[in-house]
């Protein structure tokens, strides 16, 4: 395995392996070192009681299951719930418009310093800075951001995004989060709109952004019917 040097150490590199994404193009999912799988792994596990109850009843992919180590829901539980829980957000008789968000490369963009933030919400400070020193030390061989394709990480993507869910509750938003994907239903477009301008807040605060391309406020009724056939979005959390 190829290694890097850093000061008197010699650390092995990741390796990356493509795959493609369901709606085109590719990601490049990390394989880590043993001893840095080892150790992420082993933080996170002792981070989880405190993110899942940090975590509400919004956020539905990618929740671990009790017992030890970092196992999540099974991906056909999680949408089922998804589908479930949406179509009764969408039965509401004040819906007029659904706001719908992505955040633009998610995984990439999350800082070490922004999954800090996240343990010492979640109430678990005593982690944030091992994990962010290993984040830091993945960065520095190659690995942009929170690691796509280790579950730690999907665990640790739930927390980094809870003033997001925090914010949309403050603009008295009922809303779902499958990973960075959010369905908002709102009572109109005003609404919608100051849940979304509350989101971008949070979102720049964390240092991330919605993507343009994904991000809008859907009015159409026959747009806020299709939201209940469309249920999650395709491909596994990432």
């Amino acid at each position: 395995m190829p290694r890097a040097r850093r000061g008197a150490e010699d650390l092995d590199l990741p390796s990356f392996v493509p795959v493609p994404r369901p709606g085109g193009g590719s990601r490049l999912l990390a394989r880590l070192p043993e001893p840095d799988a080892r150790a992420y792994e082993g933080l996170v596990e002792a981070a989880l009681p405190a993110i899942e109850r940090a975590l509400g009843p919004e956020v539905v992919a990618n929740r671990a299951l009790p017992g030890p180590g970092v196992r999540l829901e099974p991906v056909a539980a999680a949408r089922a719930r998804h589908r479930a829980a949406l179509a009764a957000l969408l039965r509401a008789r004040d819906v007029r418009a659904v706001l719908v968000l992505d955040v633009a490369d998610f995984y990439p963009s999350t800082a070490p310093v922004a999954v800090e933030r996240a343990l010492r919400w979640a109430g678990g400070p005593a982690l944030a800075e091992p994990l962010g020193r290993l984040l830091r030390s993945l960065g520095e061989r190659g690995v942009r951001g929170l690691p796509v394709g280790p579950e730690p990480s999907a665990v640790l993507a739930n927390a980094v995004l809870g003033p997001l869910d925090a914010a949309l509750r403050g603009a008295e938003l009922r809303h779902l989060r499958w990973v960075d994907d959010v369905i908002a239903p709102a009572p109109g477009p005003d609404a919608a709109r100051r849940g979304l301008d509350r989101a971008f807040g949070a979102l720049d605060a964390l240092g991330l952004a919605a993507n343009p391309r994904k991000t809008r406020i859907l009015t159409e009724p026959e747009e806020v019917r299709a939201m209940a056939r469309w249920g999650v979005p395709s491909g596994p959390p990432r």
